[in-house]
């Protein structure tokens, strides 16, 4: 019984990790609006789960991709959407937003 309810728990731990996720990546798609990139809306980056669970739940590699675009460092885009996006999350979905090298993380 405990293996079933075990399993429940991981699949609704993913759910909502997947939703929160979305949520995110509407977020980071406003941000690249504002850095006036033509085709922001058509950019391919992701938001996803951790492999490593010590560096959030969540990650995000925006800022490598926006990185390309820009030819600016990655991690110096992280900051500014690390900034822009502790304005504008929903913070009863996020508890903490990290830069970590040019990756964003959220807990």
């Amino acid at each position: 019984m405990s293996a079933i309810l075990a399993k429940t728990q991981k699949v609704l731990y993913i759910l909502r990790m997947l939703s929160i996720a979305e949520h995110i990546k509407q977020i980071c798609a406003i941000f690249t609006d504002t850095l006036g990139i033509d085709d922001s809306r058509n950019l391919s980056f992701e938001v996803d789960i951790t492999k490593d669970m010590t560096k959030g739940d969540l990650y995000t590699n925006l800022p490598f991709v926006l990185s390309k675009k820009l030819t600016k460092n990655p991690v110096a885009i992280a900051i500014d959407l690390h900034t822009y996006l502790e304005n504008n999350l929903d913070r009863t979905l996020v508890e903490k937003v990290e830069v970590a090298g040019g990756y964003v993380n959220f807990w």
